[in-house]
């Protein structure tokens, strides 16, 4: 496999002209610009990024199939439950997971790259029932909480990074607020963001660098999910 030099302006532009022609004869007829301009460095990215990231998390997943079943993700989309019924997304979607062989579900490392921006995130996007809890009783425990709480702040103390949203409007029963000083039992997933209009340095191998310094600066919530949702 060729070594990863960049994206391409050709896929940025791909996703540019995607966006204006979201359709099953437009893809059709470009789909061989798909497969050479974002699958095949998408491919060598994978492969190169997760080398770098098993410097900082050794059991890290890094899979090149372009089909949907490793990193890259499908570019088709489940119009089953969305009322935006276009059959195609309009971005590039990489995951680096660890855990289980199939991506869902696992904490990991994301890469999104669209026509405008990048955005890089790191943690687990939504738990599940069995995880929810999993993740609450870690929260409450009282050492277990406590290194949750020093992992966001190291992450907050780099001003770049934003985490995940609260979700529910109350503490959930059973728990109490003095288990937990963040609010953390009021959420449904735990992920740090980077979020950035698209730098320079996709077009060339300095972003494997670039991509690698965010990833550790979101590292200690990752090892905080590694270490008790795992």
């Amino acid at each position: 496999m060729t070594p990863f030099n960049g994206f391409t302006q050709d896929t940025i532009a791909f996703f540019k002209e995607l966006t204006q022609n979201n359709h099953r004869a437009w893809f059709i007829e470009n789909r061989e610009r798909y497969q050479r301009d974002v699958i095949q460095p998408a491919q060598a990215f994978v492969l190169a990024m997760g080398e770098r990231l098993r410097n900082i998390s050794p059991n890290v997943i890094a899979d090149p199939r372009g089909n949907g079943s490793g990193s890259i993700f499908r570019i088709h989309r489940d119009v089953r439950f969305s009322k935006d019924k276009t059959p195609y997304k309009t971005n590039l979607g990489i995951f680096f997971w660890h855990g289980s062989a199939r991506k869902d579900n696992q904490p990991g490392f994301y890469f999104h790259l669209d026509a405008e921006k990048l955005g890089l995130y790191g943690g687990m996007y939504a738990f599940n029932g069995l995880q929810l809890e999993k993740y609450r009783q870690a929260v409450a425990h009282p050492q277990s909480g406590r290194e949750l709480l020093r992992a966001v702040k190291r992450v907050e103390a780099h001003a770049l990074y934003q985490l995940g949203d609260l979700h529910y409007k109350r503490i959930p029963k059973g728990y109490s607020a003095e288990q937990d000083p963040r609010d953390f039992l009021r959420y449904n997933t735990l992920y740090t963001v980077y979020a950035t209009p698209i730098p320079a340095e996709i077009h060339s191998t300095e972003l494997i660098e670039y991509c690698f310094r965010h990833y550790k600066n979101m590292y200690p919530v990752m090892r905080w999910l590694l270490d008790h949702m795992l």
